[in-house]
């Protein structure tokens, strides 16, 4: 099997994550990805940290993808989350399947400022989504060499572009996989004096 891990807050999950997820695999061969929502991610600090809302909503989002599975490993934990000791937990849990970490590429150049730092990328192969105006020339050969970038266009969403909406009342339901839309209504998340 080749698993693809794919970490983020998912605050909500929206449709350009089901895109990035669904290219993963089907530009790679690829067999599943696991969805793990973040606890505690020390980059972003959460006013409120939806935990459960963000896990249902990721459950709601991929109920019809037979390929995708969502983890509670992050959620559980009682401190800190980071990629290297989540990359090396599913390592020994499913030794047997060869591991890729999924990320945006706009994550890549805060990398330096994650645990292990570029050093991350000899734990496993990661497979880059490519968002508007990244220029790969920017990564040294070594990184280039250690990472797959996808070709696919991924819709230019953002998680906090959503919630702002929300906030000012729009209807969002043309972003988020179906289901979603109706889940935030119903426990009335995201509104004017929640996080932004």
């Amino acid at each position: 099997m080749h698993t693809v891990l794919f970490g983020g807050l998912f605050n909500p999950v929206h449709l350009g994550h089901i895109a990035l997820a669904e290219a993963s695999l089907k530009e790679f061969n690829l067999d599943r990805v696991i969805f793990i929502p973040s606890n505690n991610p020390p980059h972003k600090l959460l006013k409120n940290s939806y935990n459960t809302h963000r896990y249902n909503m990721l459950k709601i989002a991929i109920k019809s993808k037979k390929y995708f599975e969502v983890s509670k490993y992050e959620l559980n934990k009682k401190y800190i989350s980071y990629t290297c000791d989540t990359i090396n937990y599913f390592k020994k849990k499913i030794k047997e399947d060869k591991i890729y970490f999924l990320i945006g590429s706009d994550w890549l150049s805060e990398i330096h400022t994650w645990k292990l730092g570029v050093k991350l990328f000899d734990l496993c192969t990661f497979i880059i989504g490519v968002r508007h105006g990244f220029d790969c020339k920017i990564l040294s050969d070594d990184i280039k060499n250690k990472v797959l970038f996808l070709k696919s266009k991924i819709p230019d969403i953002s998680s906090s572009f959503i919630r702002q909406q929300i906030k000012d009342g729009k209807n969002v339901n043309n972003l988020v996989p179906e289901g979603v839309y109706e889940y935030i209504i119903k426990h009335k998340l995201y509104r004017a004096d929640e996080i932004s």
